[in-house]
């Protein structure tokens, strides 16, 4: 482990938010949504609003194209789901949201909502998920994830890519404003592109996982530490980090050319993947995977 900058932090795993007694009374009511599959073989657009408690996000295993169970105040805040068919070739799209009422800021009083949304493995996913307070688990094992645009919102955030991805996303954005954020088994992403921006917490990002392609990962810290978890084997790697990290870099299987450190063999490696990491207020921790 190589630590530039001050302290060493961790992240442990993430507890999902449950329903609980708050600074004033809320009547929590759970609701239940569910659709059936889309016509043709069209992608799939879906788009989360949930600016107050957690979501787990995780594949399904029935014939239903997604199944949401959403615990909310029903004093304070009402949810809609809607399923829009494909039509000439665009996308089909599920929206699923957590509104206030009129009147009523959605999180007052501390309320502690969550949604549950299994989602199906059949159609390739277009995922725009936007939160707010909470903690939140997504897992994208077994999903066809075809883009990914994450704003993380305040609270703690873990993202688990736990088998390979059969799509082939260009993009994948991740924000977390505030809250630690930990993502796993990146790699099995199989994304071109990787933009993580930190907020005021910790990100801890694991790089393990199935590298297929040559890819460029961006890590933009704020406020808090940096944990990087570099695969011993796979992909040849290229890291480099911005002052005040950089320079006092040093990882073990890695020779300095320049700004930039190098995996052993990286020329001629293939897939390979470009790392940048940008300066924050905090530690850089560079970890090799056991």
């Amino acid at each position: 482990m190589t630590t530039v900058g001050g302290r060493t932090a961790g992240i442990g795993l993430l507890l999902l938010a449950a329903a609980s007694a708050c600074d004033v009374p809320h009547d929590y009511q759970r609701a239940e949504f569910s659709g059936t599959g889309l016509s043709g073989t069209a992608p799939l657009e879906v788009i989360v609003r949930f600016p107050a408690g957690g979501i787990s996000m995780h594949a399904g295993t029935g014939r239903l194209l997604y199944r949401a169970f959403v615990t909310h105040c029903e004093q304070h805040s009402e949810t809609t789901a809607e399923l829009i068919q494909p039509v000439e070739g665009r996308p089909g799209r599920l929206s699923l949201s957590l509104v206030g009422k009129p009147g009523v800021f959605v999180g007052f009083g501390g309320e502690r909502n969550h949604m549950d949304l299994s989602l199906s493995p059949e159609p390739a996913i277009l995922l725009d998920v936007d939160l707010g307070e909470g903690e939140s688990v997504l897992d994208m094992a077994g999903l066809r994830l075809h883009r990914m645009k994450l704003s993380a919102g305040a609270g703690d955030t873990r993202v688990v890519f736990g088998s390979p991805n059969t799509e082939s996303p260009e993009e994948i954005t991740i924000n977390q404003p505030i809250g630690d954020l930990s993502i796993d088994w990146l790699g099995n992403a199989n994304a071109g592109r990787v933009d993580v921006q930190g907020g005021v917490g910790a990100l801890e990002i694991d790089l393990g996982g199935q590298w297929r392609r040559d890819a460029a990962v961006t890590i933009r810290g704020s406020v808090g530490d940096v944990i990087l978890r570099l695969p011993t084997v796979g992909p040849g790697i290229r890291l480099e980090a911005g002052s005040p990290w950089g320079d006092n870099l040093n990882v073990p299987g890695m020779t300095r050319r320049g700004e930039a450190l190098y995996s052993d063999g990286y020329d001629t490696a293939a897939p390979r993947l470009d790392v940048r990491i940008e300066a924050g207020i905090g530690a850089l921790i560079v970890e090799l995977a056991s």
